[in-house]
């Protein structure tokens, strides 16, 4: 719950939050089901935060961040395109989420209206414009990757011929899809091991960017590689077999790992990964896989936005640009926004200091939460 103080602005908002975890079970059952359960975190949140439901005055306006491609024909009214990251809950594909989460609002008698539909990325981008108006992009590093920046409407192919009264507006790229055309897919880094991830993955051949960058897909690469390893022989696995995985070596386990020295990690994969038998040689191959592995992933990230700089003028500026970052892998992951920042600087020569990279307080949630109010 965001309460954004009296008219006029001049104060600092006021974040209430609440956690919930979707379980894979509603990640892969019915849209129904999902939605009922978004709802009811919906009814929790209010009574706990606030102390009771809303139930006098207007309807209380709520912003519904959605992290999914989605045709989004205007604010309050947006179709999902396709289930990624892996959701695949049926009923959904193909119809507008924002009703999906209003009727199921409305099963419970809540006094709530959705009124904004906003890619988290979007979020992300006006919950820093909040305190600096040169933020001109967001982006999500997290289970996924997406990012969205401000352009020219006179550049937008879709408009052209249109009555758009702003001359600005935000576009929601959904760049984790980037490589699934033949031409660009040539352009990314991809190996074996990226070939086998994406194979095994529940939209093979799609989100092609985002299995390099988004921490669902670095962990399964991480344990792939060092399983391969573990597999002819050069380095020891997991006690009874079957490998490393994500569940035990997640992100933040990687992130903590590079900070290790190598009798940490030997402990690390003694006592949390199962790898008992684990010496020197294993650690270091450990650690040498999880660098690759993140390393790469900072780098196409900075390739990425160094291509957004480049197209929207950000580097040829006379002030610098922010661009509001948020999500689990670049909160977490102590070397991998410094690893970004690194390689912008290489790419972009003394103009990369330009962009300035900087974490969104609240993130997506209090974005959503703006525009909501302000629709």
């Amino acid at each position: 719950h965001v309460g954004l103080g009296p008219p006029g602005g001049g104060g600092v908002p006021k974040v209430r939050a609440k956690s919930f975890t979707v379980s894979e079970a509603l990640m892969t059952g019915t849209g129904e089901a999902l939605f009922g359960y978004l709802a009811a975190c919906v009814a929790e949140s209010l009574e706990e935060l606030l102390g009771a439901l809303p139930s006098e005055g207007g309807p209380l306006p709520l912003g519904f961040t959605f992290s999914f491609p989605a045709e989004q024909s205007a604010l309050g009214r947006g179709t999902l395109v396709k289930w990624t990251k892996g959701y695949s809950a049926t009923g959904v594909e193909g119809e507008d989420v924002v009703a999906l989460l209003q009727s199921a609002l409305d099963k419970m008698k809540l006094h709530v209206r959705v009124t904004a539909l906003a890619n988290d990325t979007v979020g992300t981008m006006m919950a820093k414009k909040l305190t600096d108006p040169r933020a001109e992009v967001g982006i999500i590093f997290g289970t996924g990757t997406n990012a969205c920046y401000i352009e020219q409407v006179k550049n937008i192919v879709k408009m052209q011929g249109g009555s758009i009264a702003s001359e600005r507006m935000c576009i929601n790229m959904e760049w984790g899809n980037f490589g699934k055309s033949g031409a660009n897919r040539a352009l990314l880094p991809r190996g074996a091991v990226d070939e086998r991830v994406d194979k095994e993955s529940l939209n093979q051949g799609e989100q092609l960017l985002e299995k390099l960058i988004g921490g669902m897909y670095t962990a399964k690469l991480t344990c792939e590689m060092y399983n391969d390893l573990a597999a002819k022989g050069e380095v020891a696995g997991p006690d009874g077999g079957g490998g490393l995985t994500p569940d035990v070596l997640s992100t933040e386990v990687m992130s903590s790992i590079e900070a290790m020295d190598e009798d940490a990690v030997v402990a690390c994969m003694r006592e949390k990964l199962g790898v008992s038998k684990a010496a020197a040689a294993d650690a270091a191959a450990l650690l040498r896989v999880t660098r690759l592995v993140s390393t790469r992933a900072a780098r196409v990230s900075a390739s990425a936005i160094v291509a957004i700089a480049r197209h929207a003028g950000y580097l040829s500026k006379e002030e610098a640009t922010v661009i509001a970052l948020d999500g689990s892998v670049i909160r977490h992951y102590s070397t991998f926004k410094e690893r970004i920042q690194a390689c912008i600087r290489e790419l972009a020569g003394d103009a990369g200091d330009k962009l300035v990279l900087e974490l969104a307080d609240d993130g997506s949630g209090l974005g959503a939460a703006v525009i909501a109010a302000t629709a």
